[in-house]
């Protein structure tokens, strides 16, 4: 019974990590960033296969004994190398820079390498674990190592994540470090459980889990942002919108930027769709510039039209971040030696009635908007 119930949880996490990996191929997103979570997927899937293999053969005819210790070996490696191309993605979405940093992979990959050699070692002298006479398995001396790493590479991605959560001042930025964090709880705790139970695949259970989790943050994440722009989209908006008014610092003011292209649908009409897109992601980019240091929330609104939350202890921040904007806007008109220029309207309004409703707080600031095209 107990062997079956171990195959069945195998099988189930198995179909779980390939629905996940068929669907990733959909997902948009940073090349790099797909890749690695792509590798994360693959070494989860043969992780739980090699454990669904190795369940099978332990304690069978002691004439399997060789084939059980190869098996057992790959099983150590491999656990290690989830883990490792695990450290890889968080290291890729914090500092995307370093993803193609071949020598610094190398030195993140030494404990992996210590680990396979001791796997390898294990089958003449029994460091991580043996197979006894009866081909079955059993804990080696220096068994704990295998965990040390293992764990290791997750628990110093999770401290990495939450560490730059913690600095990040860019609300969506932020919810994803700290989801990256989060990831580590699960196999830990699965862990810790097959550690003190043995004959149950908890760990397995406990990445599949893990990744279903964040494949479906991040999923969701997607769908609330703007497809041309990446910026979030007016759902998220109101999301977001919604929880800062219930928990708003009473120390801080939250103030609402509604920010509109100039001549919109003269360059559509004038130079076609396509360069209105492109005008479109150029003021977007724009944006994440100005407000990447700041405790802002921008979204495209719609069209033309852009949002900035800004949450900020004096009205003058609010003029240096339009400030910062309007340079921006020079720079980018600059670079870009289009035969047009970029542009953009600004109203601008406080949250400072307690009953104004989310429709009345953009309503402030897009009177404030129309206001100032017309000037």
């Amino acid at each position: 019974m107990e062997l079956l119930l171990y195959i069945e949880i195998n099988l189930t996490c198995i179909l779980i990590l390939s629905f996940i990996l068929v669907k990733q191929h959909n997902r948009t997103g940073i090349i790099n960033d797909k890749r690695l979570f792509s590798q994360v997927l693959w070494n989860a899937v043969l992780y739980c296969i090699l454990d669904f293999f190795w369940v099978l053969i332990n304690g069978s005819a002691p004439s399997l004994r060789p084939l059980n210790a190869f098996i057992t070996t790959v099983c150590f490696i491999q656990n290690c190398f989830l883990s490792y191309t695990w450290f890889l993605y968080t290291d890729c979405i914090i500092h995307p820079a370093n993803s193609e940093n071949i020598v610094r992979q190398l030195c993140y990959a030494l404990p992996l390498l210590i680990i396979t050699m001791l796997a390898v070692l294990s089958n003449s002298f029994g460091l991580l674990f043996y197979i006894d006479t009866e081909n079955i398995y059993r804990h080696g001396s220096c068994y704990i190592l295998q965990y040390m790493v293992s764990y290791g590479y997750i628990l110093f991605a999770a401290y990495r994540a939450i560490l730059q959560a913690l600095r990040e001042k860019n609300y969506v930025k932020r919810q994803e470090f700290f989801t990256l964090g989060s990831f580590v709880i699960l196999p830990l705790l699965g862990g810790l459980i097959q550690f003190s139970i043995y004959g149950l695949p908890t760990i397995c259970v406990g990445i599949t889990l893990s990744i279903f989790y964040i494949f479906a943050t991040f999923q969701e994440r997607e769908i609330s942002l703007d497809p041309l722009t990446k910026l979030n989209n007016r759902y998220q908006l109101n999301k977001y919108l919604s929880g800062k008014l219930l928990s708003l610092c009473k120390k801080n003011r939250l103030f609402l930027m509604m920010l509109d292209l100039d001549s919109f649908k003269t360059i559509n009409d004038t130079y076609g769709h396509i360069e209105g897109d492109h005008a479109l992601l150029r003021i977007s980019d724009l944006l994440k510039q100005a407000c990447n240091m700041r405790n802002c929330f921008v979204a495209r609104y719609g069209g033309d039209e852009f949002i900035i939350l800004y949450e900020c202890t004096d009205p003058s921040e609010v003029e240096q971040l339009q400030d910062s904007i309007k340079d921006l806007l020079l720079q980018t008109n600059a670079a870009a030696k289009t035969k047009y220029q970029l542009s953009l309207s600004i109203g601008c309004a406080e949250y400072d009635n307690p009953h104004m409703t989310i429709q009345e707080f953009i309503a402030a600031a897009d009177k404030k908007l129309y206001a100032a095209k017309k000037r």
